[in-house]
């Protein structure tokens, strides 16, 4: 019997079993950001690094095209982290993504702002002016 990883391509002994997803991500007002620790392979042992990045408006996070905030020291599974990257000055999107010693990182956890009372109003005041200029068409 031949000796596989776990998705059958033949490198016994080859890391390929990614990092957990961060499931908790959060970002109060003050801009601290909190969530708890993932392993290196699922949830089992520690991983190598965290990475912060960030995506000005409330966007589609896209990962490549993030800003680097900060990157953090791995953990073990369960370890709750804080990283304090202050307010900004927009609302911001924050992407996170934890990392093991070869490279394998999670899933993308993101944390959207939530939106302003001044962008929801400017919103609905576009989407009535808008729903106006139907009627009388």
């Amino acid at each position: 019997m031949a000796l596989r990883d776990e998705w059958g391509g033949g490198f016994y002994g080859r890391d390929t079993l990614r990092p957990a997803a961060i499931t908790d991500l959060d970002q109060p007002a003050d801009g601290d950001l909190t969530f708890t620790g993932v392993g290196d392979d699922g949830r089992c042992r520690s991983s190598t690094l965290y990475e912060v990045r960030s995506l000005p408006g409330i966007v589609n996070p896209n990962w490549a095209a993030g800003t680097v905030e900060a990157q953090l020291a791995g953990s073990a599974d369960g370890v709750p982290r804080y990283q304090p990257l202050g307010a900004f000055g927009e609302p911001t999107t924050l992407m996170v993504r934890a990392f093991d010693e070869v490279g394998n990182g999670s899933p993308v956890a993101v944390n959207f702002p939530e939106p302003s009372r001044t962008t929801g109003l400017a919103a609905a005041i576009a989407l009535l002016a808008c729903l106006g200029r139907r009627r009388r068409v």
